[in-house]
């Protein structure tokens, strides 16, 4: 019996991380580019003790991983001179005071000192490192699909963008930043397009329909749970009554 109680034990603890999960998707199924994730699992063998070469092995259920969805979001339309979107693969890159962070959140804007910065205060960087600031009297902010950028006063240079091998290994570090040891490579193949904001990928139904089948499972397993301990309790009952 106490073998089957922490079987469910592990089995709610997964079930409970991906409830965590699913929620936090539908939380921010309207962040701008959020990218949903969801858990991978696997079933965990440990051996019984006994002397018997063929006792069974108990299944416990582990926590693999967290794998993050990397599929593009639907593509808004804002007119917004700095809003930008990514079609395709590929990161913005912008500078923090701990180094470089990267992005698909392309919702920028102007600051006080003229300097293009996304939500958070960060500046969007240049192909060449540096960043983009505007004098009051330029106009006209044109960015092209390569990412090359000019004003009403010529070019201003191109924003960067990279890739990685690997987007899994790229770690979040606030709303919509990204972190990473591994080295960034130029951007091939996709497109900036102006105007435009990509929404976030999670589907709002298939993850209500998630949480809702989750809710079940835990049910049900915290109600054999129980009934394993009913009869637990009424076996050492027993025992105790014929002694």
């Amino acid at each position: 019996m106490e073998n089957l109680q922490l079987i469910g034990l592990s089995y709610q603890m997964a079930l409970r991380r991906q409830l965590d999960v699913v929620a936090n998707n539908i939380a921010n199924m309207n962040t701008t580019a959020f990218k949903g994730e969801s858990t991978v699992f696997e079933e965990h063998l440990v051996k019984t003790p006994s002397i018997d070469p063929t006792a069974r092995k108990l299944a416990f259920v582990r926590d693999l991983a967290t794998i993050r969805d990397t599929d593009e979001g639907r593509i808004e339309t804002t007119g917004g001179a700095l809003d930008l979107a990514i079609s395709g693969d590929g990161y913005f890159a912008v500078g923090t005071a701990q180094g470089e962070r990267y992005t698909r959140n392309g919702h920028f804007k102007l600051n006080s000192d003229g300097r293009v910065v996304n939500e958070e205060g960060h500046p969007l960087l240049n192909a060449d490192g540096s960043d983009f600031t505007l004098e009051p009297t330029e106009k006209d902010i044109t960015i092209a699909r390569d990412g090359s950028f000019s004003t009403s006063i010529g070019p201003k240079g191109k924003v960067k963008l990279v890739s990685f091998k690997n987007e899994q290994e790229l770690k979040k570090v606030g709303d919509s930043l990204y972190a990473t040891d591994e080295k960034p490579e130029p951007l091939k193949g996709s497109e900036v397009m102006q105007g435009s904001i990509e929404q976030s990928n999670v589907r709002p139904v298939i993850e209500v329909t998630k949480m809702m089948q989750l809710v079940r499972t835990y049910e049900e397993v915290a109600k054999a749970m129980a009934q394993a301990d009913d009869m637990s309790r009424n076996a050492i009952k027993e025992i105790g009554q014929t002694h």
